[in-house]
């Protein structure tokens, strides 16, 4: 005889090095807006990063903007924007490993509503 059993199990995997930002609220402009003492008003804040060896990662890192296909508009990460369904490569500078913060804000005016983005970086230096 023979006894057959079927299950599913639902799970979500979470990278432990995974960042997640809060909802961003911006005006529908293609621009990095700034307050009076120039600082910008959406932002990815990255504190210090540690490579696999616990070593702070440091200068210049290879990374992949992706905005998901069913985004409203495109998204601009540090100067370089992707659109709905893109990946494009760009690079973060990290300096000599202390905090540091790129703009983000949307790739095209007027369009409103939510976009979905993740950045990738595969390897930290």
């Amino acid at each position: 005889m023979n006894n057959v059993k079927e299950s599913s199990v639902e799970f979500n995997y979470l990278p432990n090095n995974l960042v997640r930002l809060e909802n961003l609220k911006t005006l529908a402009v293609n621009a990095s807006l700034k307050t009076s003492d120039n600082t910008a008003l959406a932002v990815l804040y990255a504190s210090q990063l540690r490579k696999k060896d616990g070593s702070i990662a440091t200068g210049l890192q290879d990374a992949v903007l992706t905005v998901r296909k069913d985004a409203a508009f495109g998204v601009t990460v540090n100067g370089v924007s992707a659109m709905p369904g893109e990946s494009k490569e760009l690079q973060l500078d990290l300096g000599l490993g202390d905090s540091r913060s790129f703009p983000i804000f949307p790739a095209v005016s007027g369009l409103t509503g939510r976009s979905e983005f993740m950045i990738n970086i595969e390897e930290l230096k």
